[in-house]
């Protein structure tokens, strides 16, 4: 039996939204959802579907759709080996349990439910990050802390980026400043 929930984020620093619907079996959780953004000039539309295992870890991503005029199509997987796209191998580390797909808050849902953090707890590690500056899979440091039931700090000191995170009741990110907002 799945559990299933529908959720819908509006972006707050440029138009935009994005739906998720987030499925959670016995052995696997899966995140299928759709991004459609306007930034520097450019329209695009991004459609996911991330495979995550028992644990929470991730273990493959698709990513297809396409900005301004250019289509843009990637097969994420995490191996014993590290991380691939399309086949080849990428910087991003066999202990980067998370991939992170930096144009929607739903692998920010997964990482922190897959860390299962009580208050005053933090945790983090190496992420697989897919750049949308670039649409490179990256290694991306990232911490995230537990401050209230519905409060985390997350930290990307790679790009000197701090947050304060809240989710609902559920767990799923309700706010991430100054970029998505859950609608419902």
């Amino acid at each position: 039996m799945r559990a299933e929930r529908t959720v819908l984020w509006r972006r707050l620093d440029a138009p935009g939204a994005d739906a998720c619907r987030i499925s959670a079996g016995p052995d696997d959780l899966v995140l299928e959802g759709v991004a459609v953004w306007r930034e520097n000039g450019e329209n695009a539309r991004m459609a996911y579907c991330v495979t995550c295992d028992r644990d929470g870890g991730s273990r493959a991503a698709l990513v297809e759709g396409w900005v301004g005029g250019r289509d843009l199509r990637f097969e994420i997987a995490r191996g014993p080996e590290g991380w691939t796209v399309d086949g080849a191998a990428t910087d991003a580390p066999p202990d980067a349990l998370d991939v992170d797909l930096g144009f929607t808050p739903a692998t920010n849902t997964v990482a922190l439910r897959r860390m299962g953090l009580a208050v005053g707890a933090a945790g983090g590690g190496v992420a697989a990050w897919l750049d949308p500056r670039d649409w490179r899979l990256k290694p991306l440091r990232q911490r995230y802390a537990r401050e209230a039931e519905d409060v985390y700090r997350y930290d990307s000191p790679d790009n000197g980026y701090t947050a304060r995170l809240r989710v609902d009741e559920h767990g799923v990110v309700a706010l991430y400043p100054e970029l998505w907002r859950l609608e419902g």
